[in-house]
């Protein structure tokens, strides 16, 4: 059975980017982030490798990162190495998996979710991530969910926007979703999030393809 090479960061919220930065020039094939409730002001970073990587010297170069970022070295609360067995991933992501309130009016739900939904009086963006980033449990994702429900659409007689970095189409759908008839066009450099983005467009035949 295939095993996976991994490194578990424990780091401030304040200090994720400093590691992940360094996670990806360290060849990581993917990072998952999690958050935990009763500290909400740290983060744990999963990063899978290829090969077992060296913990220590991306400990020394995650340290360094943080000292470029002005932020305290005790930022970084732990690092660890593991092997993991090989699994049905997608199974085991769903079991964690629930639908998410964003803002006023949203609520993203996966499709194997969508029962939940069918009572709510929010917009209800369905979205299966698949290997692409964009959820809405992300404080990234999240704060532009929420600047779209607060901003789109402009008061102007034409809509459009780009949504540049589309991984899952989460922006655009919702765009889409706030601003029906408006113009939304997603681009993505990522294969793997392009098919993702096509295939959650066409949960709800948003999709217009084009040669």
């Amino acid at each position: 059975m295939k095993t996976w090479h991994a490194v578990e960061v424990e780091i401030a919220r304040v200090g994720e980017t400093a590691a992940t930065t360094q996670l990806w020039a360290s060849n990581t094939t993917g990072v998952e982030i999690s958050e935990d409730k009763d500290r909400p002001d740290f983060i744990t970073l999963r990063a899978y490798f290829n090969t077992a990587p060296d913990t220590e010297k991306l400990r020394a170069k995650i340290l360094h990162n943080l000292k470029l970022f002005d932020l305290p070295e005790f930022a970084l609360r732990g690092i660890k190495s593991l092997t993991i067995a090989d699994q049905d991933w997608l199974a085991e992501w769903k079991k964690g998996y629930e639908s998410v309130v964003v803002g006023k009016r949203l609520l993203i739900c996966p499709s194997w979710k969508r029962d939940q939904a069918r009572d709510t009086d929010r917009i209800v963006i369905e979205i299966d991530p698949g290997m692409a980033f964009g959820t809405g449990t992300h404080e990234t994702t999240r704060g532009c969910l929420e600047m779209l429900e607060k901003y789109w659409p402009p008061r102007s007689e034409s809509c459009s926007l780009l949504d540049i970095g589309t991984g899952t189409g989460i922006l655009a759908i919702a765009a889409i979703k706030l601003a029906p008839g408006s113009r939304v066009v997603g681009f993505d450099v990522d294969p793997e999030a392009i098919e993702v983005a096509l295939e959650n467009a066409a949960i709800k035949e948003l999709l217009q393809r084009k040669p």
